[in-house]
């Protein structure tokens, strides 16, 4: 069954992080918004807004390390779509191929965490992880086939990785 989620978190400190923890309720997150609402050099409205906190936002990895499901999401259409460029943008904090500053860099998560909270924590979420975001037999079959690992071609290189195929409940779609 569906388990409970908070859905955009942007704002946690330390002592939310643990209440999250200690609840198993689902951070539902879009890592793409750090860099794009925040920046680095806090001249963003949002910036000025959260003043002594900016460095509360978007904690994809210390949630993580505290032990709390994050499930990553797009936020479209007011976010990029492509689960590439948000799993690249969670990995290095800022936008891909781009040479600004990574936003909180201490919240960068590794390919395994980003592409975890993008494809098994999303089933978590729903409560569907036995058949959902796992290739085993009896899964829906839900899956993208990439011309190079996710796990190891570089975060930059992630959103230009080709999609060979794509898999709906077993069909190819």
């Amino acid at each position: 069954s569906p388990r409970h989620r908070i859905e955009h978190v942007e704002i946690a400190d330390d002592d939310l992080v643990h209440e999250f923890a200690a609840s198993g309720a689902i951070a539902s997150m879009q890592p793409a918004h750090a860099a794009m609402s925040l920046g680095v050099d806090g001249s963003s409205v949002f910036s000025r807004r959260l003043a002594e906190r900016t460095g509360t936002v978007f904690r994809v990895r210390s949630l993580i390390e505290a032990g709390v499901v994050v499930a990553l999401g797009s936020d479209w259409p007011t976010g990029p779509f492509d689960p590439r460029t948000i799993m690249a943008m969670a990995r290095t904090r800022r936008a891909p191929g781009t040479d600004m500053d990574p936003v909180l860099p201490a919240e960068a998560v590794t390919a395994r965490q980003a592409l975890t909270a993008y494809t098994s924590a999303v089933a978590t979420l729903h409560g569907t992880e036995t058949t959902e975001g796992v290739i085993a037999l009896g899964a829906l079959a839900d899956l993208t086939i990439f011309e190079s690992d996710p796990l190891t071609v570089e975060a930059d290189a992630l959103e230009d990785v080709p999609v060979l195929a794509t898999f709906v409940a077993g069909r190819r779609t």
